[in-house]
């Protein structure tokens, strides 16, 4: 069977990528998990979209209203606060009751912010996948992928099953990009529900990116509180198990609370580890372009979206249209020389095949 475009992974960019290209009378095909909601970081998601570290904040007024249309209805809007090395002489009495030991930070409003159920914006999108008609296989076993230099076509086999041509190529598969490229790492993020009764601070979210952390104070319902423990991930390697945490990352995430926040015991005592959530990211390259797809063989078939830092959701929806066009419009044609520059080489041979298995 041939296909213009064949989209490798269907969590959130997957589906809406093969979403934006069925739209656009492309004959796509997306391949996705079949124990999906085990192992997708999209499913696991906490979905916060807001503005901080934003590097193009158009994007996000794009997302913002796509998600609007496909939940049809407003999504509620909360305040966000980044706390920041800009603490002033009349910063004094600002409320650091947060974080610990951090007397430098201060306190600053960064505009609104929105929680979305991750759960429900992918169920709609496999509506609207249903909707387009277009095929979808959920079988990522022995997938195998090699390149025909002399016809410019990819073919890709899975599992003895299926044997599929198509011109060009999107992985979009998470935290498992870090397998296609030596320099990147994987990061484990752990969501924590915590009893915010005794926590003084407003409703909201609240942001420290000096410690990679957050906390989400919600008056009706627990609130929530996300460590980042990628320090562990660099110093060993770790099984991407998404259910639990070994007892080693546990008695690392609690060092890690008692550190950087100022709780109470009592609040410390609610503490309850909700999800565990993954991500690639390059310690090397801290602006990398997230809006460009990268090139995996001289920007010809074979591309791959980039890590998103845990800035998925909020990014997703304008970056995969973005994507398709530039697809489209063959403007990956040149690519290659950025690729090397950025992203630094493969470890993967294209013209050898690609071996995955999820």
């Amino acid at each position: 069977m041939d296909f213009d475009l064949i989209i490798i992974g269907d969590g959130l960019f997957g589906k809406l990528m093969a979403h934006f290209a069925a739209k656009n009378k492309i004959k796509v095909c997306l391949i996705g998990k079949r124990n999906f909601k085990k192992i997708s970081s999209s499913y696991r998601s906490e979905a916060f979209v807001q503005f901080i570290g934003s590097f193009n904040s158009n994007y996000i007024h794009e997302s913002i209203n796509f998600y609007q249309n496909l939940l049809q209805n407003k999504l509620e809007a909360f305040s966000v606060y980044s706390y920041i090395n800009e603490k002033k002489e009349e910063d004094k009495n600002s409320d650091q009751s947060l974080f610990s030991n951090h007397s430098s930070l201060s306190k600053i409003n960064a505009g609104e912010g929105y929680k979305l159920d991750s759960h429900d914006v992918l169920r709609k999108l496999n509506h609207e996948i249903i909707k387009q008609k277009l095929i979808y296989i959920k079988d990522f076993e022995n997938l195998t992928i090699a390149e025909s230099k002399i016809e410019n076509i990819v073919t890709v086999s899975i599992s003895n099953k299926h044997r599929l041509k198509t011109k060009k190529i999107i992985f979009a598969i998470g935290p498992w990009f870090s397998s296609l490229f030596k320099s990147f790492l994987t990061k484990k993020i752990t969501i924590f529900e915590l009893n915010s009764k005794d926590l003084y601070c407003e409703p909201g979210l609240h942001v420290c990116p000096k410690l990679d952390s957050f906390v989400y104070i919600n008056q009706f319902k627990r609130s929530l509180l996300c460590v980042d423990i990628k320090s562990y991930i660099e110093a060993k390697k770790i099984h991407l198990d998404c259910a639990k945490l070994s007892a080693e990352e546990n008695t690392l995430a609690f060092q890690l609370i008692n550190k950087n926040f100022n709780f109470s015991n009592k609040v410390f005592k609610s503490i309850k580890l909700k999800s565990i959530g993954f991500d690639s990211y390059n310690p090397h390259y801290k602006n990398f372009p997230i809006d460009q797809l990268i090139s995996l063989n001289k920007g010809t078939n074979i591309f791959s979206v980039p890590p998103m830092n845990g800035s998925g959701f909020k990014y997703a929806p304008s970056l995969a249209k973005k994507y398709i066009f530039s697809i489209l419009e063959n403007q990956y044609a040149n690519f290659n020389t950025l690729s090397k520059e950025i992203w630094n080489e493969t470890e993967i041979n294209p013209e050898e095949g690609i071996t995955i298995n999820i």
